[in-house]
């Protein structure tokens, strides 16, 4: 009998999807610069290019993902005034997540718009929980990004041609990881199996 994958998995598993997505957000960010590069809009495309190189970067101490993993880590987890206040955040997330057409459908304004609303708002709800750091600077970069003249146009084309986006979505919208063998919950009181 074969049983339903359920959603999370092993750490080596949200590792590798990590990994993918990473790549997908460097390909979505490249077509994105090569766009208004052909545009004749090179400062645009300079500011695209700075973000991708500094936030979606494997190393660095305040930039790139092990620095906004370090801020997130020593400023946030599990403390009360995060965990107890992030719930619009968590639910502009699932927003994003859910901003894909469905049932086939392809991308068009209409859906890059739903999307562009809904990463703001992402940009929005962090920076006010988010109140300084890494974490902040990455998402007041990206909304400035979001603001940029033809970014619906650009962004449409970029994410119509990347295909983990779709399963970015999907997991990004979907609920939150289990473990059968193993469940950690983390509380404004610390670790709890």
């Amino acid at each position: 009998m074969r049983s339903e994958p359920h959603h999370g998995g092993s750490t080596l598993e949200v590792v590798s999807r990590l990994k993918s997505f990473r790549d997908a957000g460097l390909e979505i960010f490249t077509a994105l610069e090569a766009d208004y590069r052909k545009q004749g809009d090179s400062d645009a495309a300079n500011k695209i290019q700075a973000w991708s190189n500094d936030w979606l970067s494997v190393l660095g101490v305040h930039r790139g993902l092990t620095g906004l993993a370090a801020d997130y880590a020593m400023n946030y987890l599990g403390r009360a005034s995060y965990h107890d206040n992030n719930g619009p955040l968590i639910s502009s997330i699932k927003q994003v997540g859910s901003s894909s057409p469905s049932n086939g459908q392809k991308w068009d304004f209409a859906s890059v718009d739903v999307l562009i609303k809904n990463l703001r708002k992402v940009c929005k709800e962090g920076k006010s929980i988010f109140l300084a750091g890494s974490l902040q600077n990455m998402l007041q970069e990206l909304d400035v990004l979001l603001a940029l003249p033809r970014m619906h146009r650009a962004l449409g084309d970029a994410v119509t041609s990347n295909n983990v986006v779709q399963d970015a979505f999907a997991y990004f919208s979907g609920p939150s990881p289990s473990s059968d063998a193993t469940k950690v919950e983390v509380s404004s009181h610390g670790l709890f199996r």
